[in-house]
């Protein structure tokens, strides 16, 4: 009697075990979700806006559904259930290298500043500030100058005497700007990088 009980209870523990892990990893799996949804659509600007985006998007989301499928596989499955999770472990854990490495990759042709590029749209301007500043120092320069080499500046701030600014991108959930000071004798003074 004592032995059925014991061959009942080994079966139901298994169960709880398994039922426990697939929760934590759907939890899992759900945060690193969320947490990778707002990191590239709010950071990655080529991945999300640029031409080639599809290969920011899909792998990811095509690899978390391989590993949610190979996680079920190594639970409740018979066979091969280190494999399984060793795959489904390796997927989790490579996606954001990927996305890193993809947006590097991606956003090559954004870098290279031109008015034509700077006016295309405001979420690749951020790219472009390195080589627009070594290629120009505004420090000095007319104020019309700048204004003819950006085209106007943002409607969206108020525009204060001594001040311009321009959108160069996400900063996760802040507008990340170009700010241009000048003084009343219409000459750059300096500029910064903001977020707003």
């Amino acid at each position: 009697m004592e032995e059925k009980e014991m061959t009942n209870k080994k079966p139901r523990r298994r169960t709880i075990l398994k039922v426990i892990s697939l929760i934590i990893f759907l939890v899992a799996v759900t945060l690193l979700t969320i947490c990778g949804t707002v990191r590239y659509t709010c950071g990655y600007e080529a991945l999300y806006y640029g031409k080639y985006y599809a290969w920011g998007i899909y792998p990811p989301i095509i690899g978390l559904i391989a590993s949610i499928v190979l996680f079920i596989v190594a639970v409740f499955g018979k066979k091969g259930r280190k494999i399984c999770g060793i795959i489904c472990a390796a997927i989790i854990v490579l996606t954001f290298p990927y996305i890193d490495c993809l947006d590097y990759i991606l956003s090559k042709p954004y870098k290279t500043f031109s008015t034509s590029t700077w006016n295309g749209d405001y979420h690749f301007r951020h790219y472009m500030i390195d080589d627009f500043e070594k290629k120009y120092d505004l420090v000095g320069m007319d104020i019309e100058d700048v204004k003819k080499l950006f085209s106007e500046p943002d409607q969206t701030y108020t525009q204060k005497d001594g001040y311009l600014c321009y959108f160069i991108g996400n900063e996760y959930l802040w507008h990340k700007t170009y700010e241009i000071y000048y003084n009343s004798e219409g000459k750059v003074t300096s500029t910064k990088i903001g977020v707003s």
